[in-house]
């Protein structure tokens, strides 16, 4: 969303002037830079404030292409940052450092793995798709047997376009199947009264369109680093990809009925509204799961 221009001048003065003063005046009262502060923090440093001050630092702009790689190399650029930054206290400095340091390659490789599923596209020759495909189908419509085989429009339904669901896979990749299919067997309860409610007589949308919609959102959040904190600590990022997809088709969803649209065609606008408020709709700790931990993992 584009920001106004008092934002603008807000921001500057929140993370230029504002931000350079105080930086100043602590350092003058602890004779330690910000990062050797941020990094010192007990019982742990926080990784998402080490990170901003890493990528607004003058000194260390060759840093910042770093951070951007998968399992780049971190005491290297420990001993790095501790030079240009001329850490004395180095011991506590590495420690805390590193710890955030990792932490962010996790992230970076979060993004590599979720971008390894969306760029592989649905396959009607590929059991494996065909399976999940059908999965989604039985999680969603356990009781009902479709008719008209493998290409009908029986799809649309549960929110596919066409008679095929695999043209609507082209923006997402199977990641956009899986999702939906997550969603649906580990939390029953849940998708499906999110179905139910997309079949409404006058606010409806198409659940999997949207599904898929909300497969893109995700990835793009986590791509530009606003999903962070969710993935410093985790050693499976692709189940925690998968809970924050639940928790957002969820909130857009009760979003969406809140809105009270006159139509479908106010999806567009109430998708950026959404959006725009997305961080009020995310928990504020590391914590993701909808409703409780799920009993298995599943792409």
């Amino acid at each position: 969303m584009t920001q106004t221009p008092q934002e603008l001048l807000f921001a500057y003065l929140r993370e230029g002037i504002l931000r350079n003063i105080l930086k100043w005046f602590l350092h003058l009262i602890t004779g330690k830079c910000e990062l050797e502060r941020l990094a010192s923090v007990d019982p742990e440093p926080d990784a998402g404030e080490i990170e901003h001050s890493l990528r607004l630092s003058k000194q260390l702009k060759h840093v910042r292409p770093i951070l951007e790689k998968t399992d780049f190399d971190v005491p290297a650029a420990v001993r790095d940052i501790a030079s240009v930054k001329r850490i004395v206290s180095f011991s506590r400095f590495e420690v805390g450092m590193a710890l955030a340091l990792q932490q962010i390659n996790n992230v970076n490789r979060a993004v590599d793995v979720m971008k390894g599923i969306y760029s592989v596209a649905y396959d009607s020759n590929n059991d494996e798709h065909e399976r999940k495909l059908e999965e989604l189908w039985r999680a969603l419509k356990p009781d009902v047997r479709r008719t008209g085989g493998r290409i009908t429009r029986e799809w649309g339904e549960i929110g596919f376009q066409g008679d095929d669901p695999a043209t609507d896979f082209r923006g997402m990749g199977v990641l956009g199947l899986y999702n939906l299919v997550y969603f649906a067997t580990q939390y029953p309860g849940e998708c499906r009264q999110v179905l139910a409610d997309s079949n409404h007589p006058v606010h409806w949308y198409s659940f999997a369109i949207c599904g898929i919609n909300v497969t893109g959102w995700t990835v793009r959040l986590l791509q530009a680093r606003k999903l962070n904190r969710f993935f410093y600590e985790t050693s499976d990022p692709v189940t925690t990809f998968n809970e924050l997809y639940c928790l957002i088709f969820d909130r857009f969803n009760r979003f969406w009925n809140t809105s009270n649209p006159s139509s479908v065609m106010e999806f567009g606008r109430i998708s950026e509204l959404f959006l725009a408020q997305i961080s009020d709709f995310l928990p504020k700790d590391r914590r993701v799961w909808l409703r409780t931990p799920p009993t298995s993992s599943s792409k």
